[in-house]
Formats: structure tokens, C-alpha cells, sequence
């Protein structure tokens, strides 16, 4: 499990009001966007944070997750939320700047609230797992290629690693 709610997610729930520390606020400032229908696209990829806060490991959970769950929209200050494939459809449509902004947005939250990237080492080791086994998926995945899975001939999938923070139960890095 990458994400543990109750260690990650609902200790966070107050730095992820409105405040100039939020959730909120920290996606509006980093990402640059400009269109609105239902949903504006800042909504929309604050619902996919959302949505990957709350366990989900891909935006097909996010119907899901955080569609049928209104106490869970209430508590990060939404009252509805966007369809995943609206979701998926404003996230394809993201530059390689948008994806930089988020990838500053993420990684400001994560010092914020990650209990991992805030621990004691002047107390204790920090424990990490590394765990270098392949992902399986389909022959049509994005970025699959052939490669080793334990007793499984000429399965494809992809070859990443993970670090988790043992003690936190938190994901450190893909």
C-alpha cells in the first residue's frame, strides 16, 4: 500500500483548508490555467489530488472514491466533484509545463505533510524499503516492455522501483 489514510491523509485534513498553507492554494499557485465550464480545470486537478489522497491508485477510482463519498469532498471543501473522465481528458490536455508545475505542487505538500520527509534521524534510522519488482500490465500499456517477472515467462509490464518509508507507510519516490 502506497498511501495510508489514517497516517497521511485525515491528520492533513486542517493544512488542507483554505489558508495560504492549503492544498488549495498550493495547486492554484503553481499550476496556470485558463478555462472554465462545469468545473474549472484548477477544480478538476484538485479533485484528482484529492482523489489520490484518499488511497485511489489511478483516476478510475475517482468515480469511485471521491464521487460517492460526499463527506470526503466536504472535508477537502467541494461540494461535487468532476466525472474521472473529465478529469483524465484536462489532465491529457497538460503541457510540459503544467506537468512541472505539479510536480512543484506535489512535492511542496509532500514536505508539508509527509511524516517520512519530516523524520528525527538525529533519534533513530530511518527504515526505507526498496523494492525493485515490476509492475505487470498489458502489451498496450504506456511504458511497458518485456522483462523479468518472478515465474512468469514472457510477461510484459513495467520495470520501475519504489522506495517506501517503512515506518511511515509512505511512498519516498518512483
Amino acid at each position: 500500500m502506497l498511501l495510508n489514510i489514517d497516517i497521511l491523509v485525515y491528520p492533513c485534513i486542517e493544512a488542507f483548508s483554505t489558508s495560504k498553507s492549503g492544498l488549495r492554494y498550493l495547486v492554484h499557485t503553481y499550476l496556470n490555467f485558463v478555462q472554465t465550464v462545469k468545473h474549472t480545470l484548477i477544480d478538476k486537478v484538485y479533485d484528482a489530488f484529492i482523489s489520490r489522497l484518499s488511497g485511489a491508485h489511478g483516476l478510475v477510482e475517482s468515480n469511485t472514491r471521491l464521487r460517492s463519498d460526499p463527506a470526503l469532498q466536504t472535508a477537502f471543501g467541494r461540494s461535487c466533484c468532476a466525472e474521472q473522465s473529465v478529469v483524465q481528458e484536462t489532465l491529457d490536455w497538460c503541457t510540459a509545463e503544467n506537468v512541472s508545475q505539479m510536480e512543484q505542487a506535489l512535492e511542496s505538500i509532500n514536505r508539508q505533510c509527509s511524516q517520512g520527509y519530516r523524520h528525527e534521524y538525529a533519534r533513530h534510522y530511518q527504515i526505507l524499503d526498496v523494492d525493485m519488482s515490476g509492475m505487470p500490465c498489458g502489451p498496450k500499456a504506456a511504458f511497458e516492455s518485456l522483462g523479468y517477472f518472478a515465474k512468469q515467462r514472457n510477461r510484459r509490464g513495467r520495470q520501475l522501483g519504489r522506495v517506501l518509508a517503512w515506518r511511515y507507510d509512505e511512498a519516498c519516490s518512483r
